[in-house]
């Protein structure tokens, strides 16, 4: 049997994505770029949320 982890900690979708903007800050993306992330981002969030 495995052991249950118990200091898991578990990120929203959010929080995910915040880290990924900041990575590519970091990396000197242009802010075009990093808009178009944003916007992307976005319309991915609006799909997860279409009623099928």
């Amino acid at each position: 049997m495995r052991k249950k982890r118990t200091n898991e900690r578990i990120f929203t979708i959010d929080e995910l994505f915040e880290t990924f903007m900041t990575i590519k800050k970091a990396e000197g993306r242009a802010p075009n770029t990093l808009q178009q992330y944003r916007n992307n981002f976005g319309y991915f969030l609006d799909y997860l949320m279409f009623p099928l």
